[in-house]
């Protein structure tokens, strides 16, 4: 990020034309098998011939100051595509409403906070956390040029307990796989040290108890759901959208069975967001377990609501049956 301070970013309009026209087909053209290979293609060969960060409008509408493409910056799918995990963007921006309250836990350069606060408004708050100094710079570059001032940063990982941990970057891919379960020395890039708490103490400081929270923390779930165990208890607990990724939470000692169970004795039931099917589905209790096996070998976002208080306002946006 220290470049961008002394290169100045180019905006979407300065373009060349080739890297807009291949953007448009990109973001407008037909789905069939291995079209994903040839956006990649396609990409390589539109790239801006320049070391410049861009400054651009997603498809939702909120501005994102992505790395050089040139680069593989991380916000580089969205400026291809237009909008990041298609099923739980449009999720997220069909249930949140007047004066609800996000947490993204795990917030990265923040394309879910940005959703949210646009989403919002001034009529509800956004709480972002994210521990990786690279991603939280971004994140702050992101809310700065949006002006979203609902929006609250945390520069801090949650977990349990109160402390400190390793977050670990693992070498060849972006500050969105970093993680705070083990890496092997020869698969880490780059280590920090970070704070972490735990989201009830963070609640308990802030006047924002949370009506929905997003976690995505490359398999330190448990630990975070662990350290959440009183706003899970509450009268009104909150909506949650989680990441199930099995390999990354084995790195952890634990498995996304541990999770789960957890949150099914607080009353919570599942929702699957998948990228190719709406709206999203339930999952009968009785087939969890054989849906899970059959899903591990890729990741996903389920959405786990509490059916006493959320079942009337999900009826809109998804299949209960």
């Amino acid at each position: 990020m220290s470049q961008t301070l002394e290169t100045p970013p180019m905006y979407e309009e300065d373009l060349p034309w080739y890297t807009k026209l291949g953007r448009t087909l990109i973001r407008t053209g037909p789905y069939f098998k291995g079209r994903r290979r040839l956006e990649k293609l396609l990409a390589r060969l539109v790239v801006p011939r320049n070391d410049r960060e861009i400054i651009f409008r997603a498809a939702d509408g909120f501005l994102v100051r992505s790395g050089i493409l040139r680069r593989g910056g991380i916000a580089d799918g969205v400026f291809w595509r237009g909008t990041m995990e298609p099923a739980t963007t449009r999720f997220l921006r069909t249930w949140l409403q007047t004066g609800d309250v996000f947490y993204d836990v795990g917030a990265n350069y923040g394309y879910f906070s940005l959703l949210a606060a646009l989403s919002l408004k001034d009529d509800g708050s956004v709480v972002a956390f994210e521990p990786h100094p690279v991603a939280l710079e971004a994140l702050l570059a992101n809310i700065d040029i949006n002006d979203f001032t609902q929006a609250i940063v945390r520069p801090e990982a949650l977990g349990a307990t109160y402390g400190e941990a390793t977050l670990t970057q693992p070498i060849h891919v972006s500050t969105g796989a970093s993680t705070l379960c083990p890496v092997d020395d020869d698969r880490a890039h780059q280590r920090f040290r970070v704070k972490v708490r735990s989201l009830d103490e963070v609640i308990q400081e802030l006047p924002l108890p949370p009506t929905t929270i997003k976690i995505d923390v490359e398999g330190s779930e448990a630990a975070v759901i662990k350290g959440a165990k009183r706003a899970l208890s509450w009268a009104e607990p909150p909506l949650l959208v989680m990441e199930v990724n099995e390999v990354a939470t084995h790195r952890g000692d634990t498995t996304v069975d541990v999770w789960l169970a957890d949150l099914v004795e607080h009353g919570y039931h599942f929702l699957k967001l998948n990228d190719a099917a709406w709206p999203p589905k339930r999952w009968q209790p009785e087939s969890q377990e054989k849906q899970l096996r059959s899903w591990f070998s890729s990741w996903f976002n389920v959405v786990a609501y509490h059916p006493d208080i959320h079942t009337q306002r999900l009826r809109q946006i998804a299949d209960l049956s």
